[in-house]
């Protein structure tokens, strides 16, 4: 599993003394901003690492309303490569300048990455002449093309599928410090840790795959040694449930533009 930078740990040291200097605690109760970042950004999971760069560029925005904060960020990893999170929770700011800022968060998360350009659907091509004919029998399909078809119906879902990951934030640490350049506009570093429940399109469309086997298998009959066969060529597996939670981390300085009271 990869180490969360240390830069994260700097900035909680950052907050903790920021926490500790004789100024007052704030929490607006209207705030707005809109901002750009650069941005590193990385994770547990293997979806992080289908991006094909860890650093990018990103925007964020952001509202604060009564004490809650939403925010909304856009990071570009790379070419049709996004990562988006919608954030809701609590923060507080300690001091002007510079403002530090801690706050505890929860929210979705969604990947999106460019459509496969390979080859889709099932192709039975791979069995040997005896597996084939002995799933053609078991199933009373009359040839090849009509037993693809049946694992074929949702091909074009399972194309948009493969493309997506998303899960939930069940907690996200944010901590940061900012100075005013103007009286609206701040320059600043921020650090995220978030722990996740994450899944991948295909991961989703591959247990969706080997849920339809399993019911294939027991509709007719077909011997063990097949069905494994048969989820090999179709790409079915369940889904690893113990794998689906880690943590994301990302470092990112921002240039903020922000109206309120915070």
């Amino acid at each position: 599993m990869k180490r969360v930078p240390s830069v994260v740990f700097a900035l909680c040291v950052i907050a903790l003394l920021g926490w500790l200097r004789p100024s007052p605690v704030q929490a607006g109760a209207f705030a707005v901003w809109v901002g750009g970042r650069g941005d590193y950004f990385s994770g547990s999971s293997d979806l992080f690492t289908e991006f094909d760069n860890s650093f990018g560029g990103a925007l964020e925005a952001g509202l604060e309303l009564f004490y809650v904060t939403t925010f909304l960020e856009a990071v570009m990893l790379g070419q049709d490569q996004f990562l988006f999170t919608l954030d809701a929770g609590v923060d507080l700011d300690f001091g002007e300048k510079p403002r530090f800022m801690v706050g505890l968060y929860t929210g979705p998360i969604l990947f999106l990455f460019p459509e496969s350009t390979g080859p889709t659907g099932v192709d039975f091509s791979s069995l040997s002449s005896n597996e084939l004919q002995a799933l053609l029998t078991a199933t009373g399909t009359s040839d090849r093309a009509e037993l693809e078809q049946q694992f074929n119906t949702y091909v074009e879902e399972e194309e948009e599928l493969g493309s997506l990951g998303f899960g939930w934030n069940l907690a996200r640490l944010r901590l940061s410090v900012d100075f005013p350049l103007v009286k609206t506009l701040y320059l600043g570093i921020a650090g995220q840790v978030g722990y996740h429940m994450l899944i991948s399109g295909e991961d989703v469309a591959a247990g969706a795959k080997n849920q339809v086997v399993d019911h294939y298998a027991e509709q007719y009959d077909i011997p063990a040694a097949l069905v494994d066969r048969l989820r090999e060529v179709v790409g079915a597996r369940p889904v690893d449930r113990e794998h689906l939670d880690g943590f994301n981390w990302d470092v990112n300085l921002y240039l903020r533009l922000e109206f309120g009271s915070r």
